[in-house]
């Protein structure tokens, strides 16, 4: 309809027609075949700046001369809502010829947006083009109708065959910097010189991740080649392995590169301007398009993304940004869009911190500066969690961790609408329990000196006071926490673990659904449940929960199950982890398989195996990168985020830990600097 109400044309874009190609590597390239000459439209992002510049190409045989025509719609609204036709001014001025410029301001006080280009002709002539209908969005159950606002077009004509036109849209701060914008040089060759300098970048950073893997594994006397380009011929290489579980292949080099440049899309900087700038925070997002900084996400996610991958700086940057914002023993649990202040309801956030920081050891051997800027912060956190804290969090008098209160889901199954808490896990859950013993394990590493100096002996009704009468032994309580796991969450039933258990004198069962967070228990460098136990957890949650793609939340035989992550909100929540499957997962179901079978090497074909459906999805949904769930049931369609931090990472944590074979230090993944495996299934805890 047109802005008057009445009927007018229906536009339904065609472009898809014309395509004969896409391509990711390294810079997003659409190839399209129209009126006999090929174009090629290549976008990216400029690093350090909310900026995206698109070049378009033309080639073709005949010597006719081409027009191109550029209509930019306009919404700068929140990413969460939608914009419906209305009275702002949309005010826009436009200047030169040669580094032409374009500006949209929407109303008084308003961001503004900076158009440029080179040698195109703008013609304004503002008008709304209506009921834009947004299919995903309708399927999701939400708003789906959006109005959106031309202001004009850029035209450029007399083009031939081996010319390029350039356009960049980017986001002005304040009026400074929208004169800024307007006055800095813009043409075709500073377009193609940030192009060429983001594919180098990207290039270094594949090439960074490769050498560090390389490096790493001729220090445990093997050798990887991820750059092979050839296959070599089936006397030379493992035929039994998939392709991507031989380094010698140019599958597993593709795979591993893909996976490399997928990370750095979650490494974002808040406030703006580069990484090391004053004021900047490194931070990690957790998917796109609409999820925010969470801390859960980012410490699951920091070995695949800055660990594996060489950035070990920034690694701990994240760590000491995250630490400056702990109040009352809790790291953040997200940094919303729209606030300054972050949110703080969860337990696990804080202990995937200390698993965090041991990656980073274990990655790094730099214990003196985990000592310096990191141990206050997890002395801080262990010490509140005894005492007690918000959210019910506090140990118990067996070591054991409790958490949760009533209307507030703080673990990772954090489903919540409205009142209702889809999956409430109030009580005792098995991995966070879990990851408090690979906690106290930590410190008993880190902190001998100083163990918890300060406070009484009788800690959360703990008595766990060391030798000379001082704080709470960081071993004793470890010891204490591994005693009563192991005595209270095994379900001889199943032969697994129990979800969730509860206070004694509670009169609650124990839960028993199958879910995959009991795998935690094996996974994690300290593993706190019994070794003769570790190959049934996994055997269990094989035959109940896998799927190609990930692990399924809940097993299909439970009443609560829901197979298909769809409809609204209200669906697609009471899904999301009642059956609904995440690839994330898979990275401690691959390492708990590992481990539980002895390293062998069956077991790292079976991780190759595992992980080879990724080889495929990554050139499918978000293309290049890894969903964020999928469906529990057949055909198990990807939903969620098209691409999500710890999907990639963990994803590229377990192919290059398990499959490759390269974990850090000599003695596997969570080796301390000194060289002992924690994982070696021996109790150093009393």
């Amino acid at each position: 309809t047109e802005a008057g109400g009445g009927p007018g044309p229906v536009i339904t874009p065609r472009g898809y027609r014309y395509l004969q190609g896409f391509d990711l590597t390294p810079l997003p390239l659409f190839t399209y075949y129209v009126g006999g000459f090929f174009v090629e439209r290549t976008m990216f992002m400029v690093r350090g700046e909310n900026r995206i510049v698109v070049l378009y190409r033309f080639q073709g045989p005949r010597r006719a001369r081409l027009s191109l025509r550029l209509r930019p719609l306009v919404t700068l609204r929140f990413y969460h809502h939608l914009m419906r036709a209305n009275d702002w001014p949309f005010t826009t001025a436009f200047g030169g010829a040669e580094g032409g410029w374009v500006t949209v301001e929407p109303y008084p006080g308003s961001p503004v947006l900076v158009l440029r280009h080179d040698g195109g002709a703008w013609s304004p002539g503002g008008t709304w083009h209506l009921d834009i209908d947004y299919l995903e969005e309708r399927r999701r159950g939400l708003d789906h109708v959006e109005d959106l606002y031309t202001p004009g077009f850029l035209e450029f004509t007399d083009i031939g065959s081996g010319d390029t036109v350039a356009v960049s849209a980017v986001l002005a701060e304040d009026r400074e910097d929208v004169e800024r914008l307007k006055e800095a040089g813009f043409d075709v060759g500073w377009a193609l010189e940030r192009q060429a300098e983001e594919e180098r970048r990207l290039f270094a950073l594949v090439e960074r991740a490769r050498t560090a893997v390389e490096g790493a594994a001729l220090a445990l006397g093997r050798r990887v080649d991820l750059g092979a380009t050839v296959r070599l011929p089936p006397e030379k290489r493992d035929v039994r392995a998939p392709e991507i579980g031989d380094p010698s292949t140019p599958e597993a080099s593709a795979f591993f590169a893909r996976l490399v440049r997928a990370t750095d899309a979650f490494v974002a900087v808040r406030g703006g301007g580069t990484p090391t700038g004053p004021g900047r925070r490194t931070t990690v997002i957790a998917g796109y398009p609409w999820f925010e900084d969470w801390g859960r996400d980012t410490f699951v996610a920091l070995p695949g993304l800055f660990l594996v991958t060489g950035r070990h700086e920034e690694a701990l940057r994240v760590l000491e940004d995250y630490a400056s914002f702990i109040r009352d023993g809790l790291v953040p649990n997200r940094f919303p869009d729209q606030a300054d202040e972050p949110d703080y309801n969860t337990v696990d956030a804080s202990l995937w911190f200390f698993t965090a920081v041991g990656a980073y050891l274990a990655y790094t051997g730099d214990v003196e500066t985990v000592l310096d800027r990191l141990l206050e912060p997890m002395r801080d956190i262990a010490l509140h969690y005894l005492r007690g804290t918000r959210f019910g969090i506090r140990a118990a008098a067996d070591g054991l961790l409790r958490a949760g209160e009533p209307g507030v889901a703080v673990t990772w199954m954090d489903a919540k609408l409205g009142d209702w808490v889809v999956t409430p896990r109030h009580g005792y859950p098995v991995e966070i329990n879990a990851l408090w013993y690979n906690a106290l394990r930590l410190l008993a590493e880190l902190d001998r000196d100083e163990a918890g100096a300060g406070l009484p002996g009788d800690v959360g009704g703990a008595s766990a006071a060391d030798g000379d009468g001082g704080g709470p032994n960081w071993r004793q309580l470890a010891s204490r926490v591994r005693a009563s796991f192991n005595a209270r969450f095994w379900n001889p039933d199943k032969g697994c673990l129990y979800d969730v258990v509860h206070d004694l004198d509670s009169g609650l069962p124990p839960d028993a659904a199958v879910r995959p967070n009991q795998l935690i228990a094996v996974s994690l460098p300290f593993p706190v449940l019994d070794p003769t136990r570790w190959r049934s957890v996994v055997e269990v949650c094989f035959r109940e929960l896998f799927v190609p793609f990930g692990l399924r939340t809940l097993s299909r035989g439970h009443p609560a199950y829901r197979g298909l992550y769809r409809g609204g909100p209200a669906e697609r929540d009471g899904a999301y982890h009642q059956g609904t499957v995440w690839p994330w997962l898979l990275g401690p179901f691959v390492t708990a398989l590992r481990r539980a079978l002895g390293y062998t090497e069956e077991s790292r074909l079976l991780a190759a195996r595992i992980l080879r459906p990724f080889e495929r999805h990554l050139r499918e949904a978000g293309i290049g990168y890894i969903s964020e769930v999928f469906d529990g049931d057949f055909p198990h369609l990807p939903g969620g985020c098209i691409a999500q931090a710890w999907s990639v990472a963990e994803i590229l944590r377990a192919y290059v830990e398990e499959v490759l074979d390269v974990r850090p230090g000599l003695a596997g993944r969570g080796s301390l600097p000194g060289g002992r495996d924690p994982a070696d299934g021996k109790d150093e805890s009393t």
